[in-house]
């Protein structure tokens, strides 16, 4: 995972809605693109997903959620 075993690099973006509202479909092909975007080989990519109300569509939710797996990107909701 780590080139230089006495520097650890951690990165954070933060992705959240201009309003306060439940997760869309949209958001969350958004946020794919943004892990797509970023083809580095050499680092862990996880989402932790943190929402105030529930998303508009849970069975978008979850496939996206898959599809962002399979891109490896560790999916914590």
């Amino acid at each position: 995972f780590i080139n230089n075993r006495y520097r650890i690099l951690r990165t954070f973006e933060r992705w959240e809605p201009t309003v306060s509202r439940g997760v869309t479909p949209a958001d969350m092909k958004s946020i794919r693109s943004m892990f797509r975007t970023d083809a580095r080989s050499d680092v862990v990519k996880a989402l932790i997903l943190v929402v105030d109300q529930p998303p508009e569509d849970l069975s978008v939710m979850t496939t996206e959620s898959q599809l962002l797996q399979a891109d490896g990107v560790f999916v914590l909701m």
